[in-house]
């Protein structure tokens, strides 16, 4: 039969097995579809363990950025105000809201960032006033429940006048979905907090007919503001701060005309 050949495996003379000879390709076929399934699982599930353990979530540029914080923080004067967050702070002319304005934003910081640094600084004890503003990367590591819970501990770092700003809409609405939810916990736990405001430019920001950011007020990546949303940022944060420290606003005017 020419479609079958000997084939000899091992030293041992004794050692031959019929083998058909389309038999190795066969295998070979379906050893790559094992393989490539096996693959494609074990992806998934490692995704899915990144997702739940924060494996990625805590970056090599975050732990720079703490260490360059840690360095500032030795010198910050009391009476500052500390702004805390993600990219969207990170890329915020702070200075621009208040005076002693302090940037203490990490782009892709989550809130379990947020949480595990914010009692590293000593300069918190000290701050005239906190503003928050993170939680849009938290969708792609936690649940509404696990944002809430971090957002808690983190108010619960503040001990003096706080400003909370609500997480921003993206031009992705299944981004959005959990953020709405997070800012109505937000405003929530503000109205119960003494020296509290909360700051919510969804609307402002967000195309009417669907609650998305409108292309008028980001970069083109859909997540950052442009600068003519950053202006309305910094006039609603501004506005915040002096109503939880009163007369900020007129220091800030003060401080424009001293140094033009």
């Amino acid at each position: 039969d020419t479609s079958r050949r000997w084939r000899r495996f091992g030293g041992a003379p004794a050692e031959v097995y019929l083998v058909d000879d389309l038999a190795p390709t066969r295998a070979k076929l379906v050893a790559l579809v094992v393989l490539s399934v096996a693959l494609a699982l074990g992806l998934r599930l490692v995704e899915q363990w990144r997702g739940a353990s924060g494996a990625d979530e805590l970056t090599a540029h975050y732990y720079r950025m703490v260490r360059y914080h840690e360095r500032v923080d030795a010198n910050v004067e009391p009476g500052s105000a500390l702004f805390f967050g993600d990219s969207l702070i990170q890329g915020l002319n702070v200075a621009a809201v208040t005076p002693g304005a302090i940037n203490y934003g990490i782009g892709q910081d989550t809130t379990e960032g947020l949480k595990l640094r914010i009692s590293n600084y000593d300069s918190l004890q000290t701050a005239r006033v906190v503003v928050l503003s993170v939680g849009i990367n938290d969708v792609f590591f936690r649940s509404l429940d696990g944002v809430i819970d971090n957002y808690r501990q983190i108010i619960d770092s503040v001990s003096g006048p706080l400003v909370i700003s609500a997480v921003m809409p993206t031009t992705k609405s299944e981004w959005n979905e959990q953020s709405v939810l997070v800012n109505r916990e937000l405003e929530r736990m503000a109205s119960e907090r003494s020296e509290t405001a909360f700051v919510n430019l969804w609307d402002a920001v967000s195309a009417s007919e669907t609650g998305l950011l409108a292309d008028a007020f980001h970069v083109g990546d859909g997540v950052h503001l442009n600068e003519k949303a950053a202006s309305l940022w910094i006039d609603a944060l501004r506005a915040a701060i002096d109503q939880v420290v009163p007369g900020a606003s007129e220091r800030t005017a003060s401080a424009t005309m001293a140094h033009p």
